[in-house]
């Protein structure tokens, strides 16, 4: 409605308190990493591999003279302490109103934090499924670098997967779209060959293929009849339960294949499904925080609404600079820093699908 100008001249319009997130996407891989980290320790995360069996037995008769060479079995695998940054700017005058104003929306340094907050972990999960390589080898190590045959990415933390294959992962361009669920019990296989224990897997994917997958857990529609009724939703928007008749179910909320969960994540590559054992793929961050830093676990949201919370920053490894004044202009800076990197000591507990 357009109003006077009368009343245009009296009446104020009404900010609603907080600030509504429309930006931050479905962050699940960030999230289960970061949240369940592990503590960096030495100059770079090293680790002992053992990459073949040994040699030195066999059958014997008689007086028949025993092996004594030696096998070399096992490798180093290495990997280096990486970074990332957010940077939180304040405007000298904004600050002031904003601190003024009783009435405020919502408060300006809680908000510049929490959308910081909120772009940093989204553009890690990005970065979650890279390969590393990007901004000079910078970036945090992705599962395109950890989830490989060798074809890809054929050195990982200085260890050859042509060379050694069992530091190679399973990988297939199935080269068609998700059409049976065989090549994803393949892969659920490949990831057991070693053990066969279930262990703790999921499988991450894109919605279009949990979407694909979706279809070929209902193949036809299905109704039941129902006497003791079933929801309405009134005008109000209240459920009741008091209608009798025909109700049909469309969709499923959650979908198992051999009792791992399938969830999407809207950062995973396109076409792109990996099957992890969360047992053996982690975030591994620096615990302590130097002078003029402090750790500081993200969550809480108070001056925005909007993020389903998986993309909040809480593991090892994340700190914040406080704000510092900039000498040549009224305004203030903070950085929130994340330091560690993504590793597997042991990539072929993991499989990669691609599809078309």
């Amino acid at each position: 409605m357009t109003f006077t100008a009368d009343f245009n001249s009296i009446e104020l319009p009404h900010l609603m308190k907080k600030v509504m997130d429309t930006v931050t996407k479905t962050n699940f891989l960030a999230g289960l990493m970061l949240n369940n980290a592990k503590p960096w320790r030495g100059l770079t995360l090293d680790k002992s591999i053992q990459i073949s069996a040994p040699t030195t037995g066999g059958s014997f008769a008689g007086l028949d003279p025993f092996a004594t060479s030696v096998s070399n079995t096992k490798l180093r695998s290495s990997f280096d302490l990486r970074g990332y940054y957010q940077a939180i700017p304040l405007v000298g005058l904004e600050r002031d109103v904003n601190a003024a104003d009783a009435n405020a929306a919502a408060d300006y340094v809680a908000d510049k934090l929490e959308e910081g907050t909120h772009a940093m972990s989204q553009n890690i999960g990005s970065l979650f499924y890279g390969d590393g390589t990007g901004n000079s080898n910078k970036d945090f190590l992705g599962l395109k670098a950890a989830v490989d045959d060798g074809n890809s990415v054929q050195t990982y933390g200085g260890i050859d997967r042509l060379t050694y294959t069992t530091w190679a992962s399973y990988k297939n361009s199935v080269g068609t779209v998700l059409n049976s669920l065989t090549p994803i019990i393949t892969a659920i296989n490949a990831t057991e060959a070693y053990s066969n224990m279930l262990g703790d897997k999921v499988i991450i994917t894109t919605r279009a293929l949990f979407s694909s997958l979706e279809a070929l857990a209902q193949p036809s529609a299905r109704f039941d009849a129902k006497s003791d009724g079933f929801n309405v939703v009134t005008r109000t928007g209240q459920n009741i339960d008091n209608k009798s008749g025909a109700v049909a179910d469309f969709g499923f909320n959650a979908l198992w294949i051999r009792g791992i969960p399938v969830v999407s994540d809207e950062k995973c590559t396109t076409n792109y499904m990996y099957v992890l054992n969360k047992e053996y793929i982690n975030w591994f961050g620096i615990e302590t925080a130097p002078d003029g830093y402090r750790n500081i676990p993200f969550g809480k949201q108070e001056a925005t609404e909007g993020a389903d919370g998986e993309s909040e920053i809480r593991g090892v490894g994340a700190i914040f600079s406080d704000f510092i004044k900039i000498p040549t202009q009224y305004a203030q800076v903070g950085y929130i820093i994340l330091r560690g990197n993504l590793v597997t000591f042991n990539p072929n507990r993991h499989a990669v699908l691609i599809f078309s």
